[in-house]
């Protein structure tokens, strides 16, 4: 009741990330998350996991680190956040946001499982329409279309709240900072009809939603079409997210088969990053083979590691940091051949139970793994001057 009461006190600030972290506890990312499924409700969504939290991971006389601080530890990629719960917020607040929805809510007074039936009972409620002698005004992104206009196409809606798309599919027709993408088709009698809703952000080329009517998992008979759209180049694709939507029900590149997916990553390398190191960033490529990757753990701040994308060896496992106070860290320039050299130095983290390191030379942005020797050598060379000499230098020359 106290932490219901809290949340009370709090819902009508402005922005609520301060308050997430000083009043529930959590952690800077966590706000953050919260914060972005949506600003005004970002307190009673994160007091609502919380509490939901507190009932997965109870604290006992086994396990007594308090819930706030298992859950900051996991943090936003904890797998029940982005298989689950995630997804289930994003519905309740498809049913909040809608300009359909007729019903007062009074939402500081619903848990997180009386606001998710609700949502699931409005859900269920909406129609989908088919629209007579339609005339599409959008973009038309893949055309199927034959002489007479008949057949399925992908349009961009260039918005991320479509009434029209809302009142075609049964769903909100909404996903803030997206923009939506609708598979839809026009028959011999002039109807119109949509059958795929996807969302997207061009900022960092990802698919967040792909969705049938009512919220539904896309039929198989529509994968063609998404295919075409996950290799399309004019709106590409770098990221779709493994873990379906609520109730299972958002297409995933687990639908397909291990055959079509090998097609789709000859035609979408930055996709094929992703499936299968989705939790990882790539930071630079191997000079000497591109398929050699540094990645960075983005779960974990700081730790990296190196694969061969092409044979998914793990070269050096995701346990390592970067010493900044080695002699083996340094940034160089060599003014003779205008070149400039990075080492860093990478030690296996302090929470690790055994020891290793290894160092990489960085050149155009490419990098190369070599021995102390080498770096030894390079470190003497009479040749170079440091970072602050060379900063002087640009200045002094600017």
């Amino acid at each position: 009741m106290r932490l219901q009461s809290i949340i009370k006190d709090i819902i009508v600030e402005s922005d609520k990330r301060n308050s997430i972290k000083s009043v529930l506890g959590f952690s800077d990312e966590w706000a953050n998350e919260f914060h972005s499924l949506d600003e005004k409700l970002s307190i009673w969504i994160a007091g609502t996991f919380l509490k939901e939290m507190s009932r997965e991971y109870p604290v006992t006389n086994i396990e007594k680190t308090p819930t706030i601080e298992r859950i900051n530890s996991s943090g936003v990629r904890m797998s029940l956040w982005q298989s689950d719960y995630r997804q289930k917020y994003r519905y309740i607040l498809d049913w909040i946001r809608s300009p359909r929805r007729t019903e007062q809510i009074k939402l500081k007074e619903l848990s997180f499982k009386a606001a998710l039936e609700k949502s699931k009972e409005w859900h269920d409620s909406l129609e989908d329409n088919v629209f007579l002698n339609y005339e599409e005004k959008n973009e038309i992104v893949i055309d199927y279309r034959n002489e007479k206009g008949v057949g399925f196409y992908w349009v961009n809606l260039n918005t991320d709240f479509s009434k029209e798309e809302s009142e075609r599919m049964g769903h909100c027709g909404r996903d803030g900072g997206c923009v939506l993408f609708s598979l839809r088709s026009l028959n011999e009698f002039g109807e119109s009809k949509s059958h795929i809703t996807i969302s997207y952000s061009k900022q960092d080329k990802k698919i967040h939603q792909i969705k049938g009517r009512k919220n539904s998992k896309p039929k198989e008979v529509y994968y063609k079409y998404i295919i075409d759209f996950l290799i399309n180049e004019k709106y590409p694709v770098a990221e779709l997210s493994k873990s379906s939507g609520f109730g299972g029900n958002d297409f995933t590149l687990n639908d397909l088969s291990e055959d079509v997916l090998n097609e789709i990553f000859e035609k979408n390398k930055d996709l094929k990053f992703y499936y299968l190191y989705g939790d990882k960033k790539m930071v630079m490529k191997n000079g000497d083979n591109e398929n050699i990757v540094l990645f960075k753990e983005e779960s974990k701040s700081g730790y990296y590691g190196i694969m061969n994308t092409e044979t998914d060896e793990v070269i050096k496992s995701y346990q390592y940091v970067i010493d900044d106070n080695s002699m083996y860290s340094e940034f160089m320039h060599f003014p003779k051949e205008n070149k400039v050299i990075t080492l860093k130095h990478f030690v296996v983290a302090p929470t690790k139970r055994f020891k290793d390191d290894f160092i990489i030379k960085v050149m155009n942005q490419k990098f190369y793994i070599i021995d102390k020797k080498e770096a030894d050598e390079i470190l003497s060379s009479s040749e170079k001057e440091s970072f602050d000499d060379w900063s002087k230098t640009k200045i002094k020359g600017d």
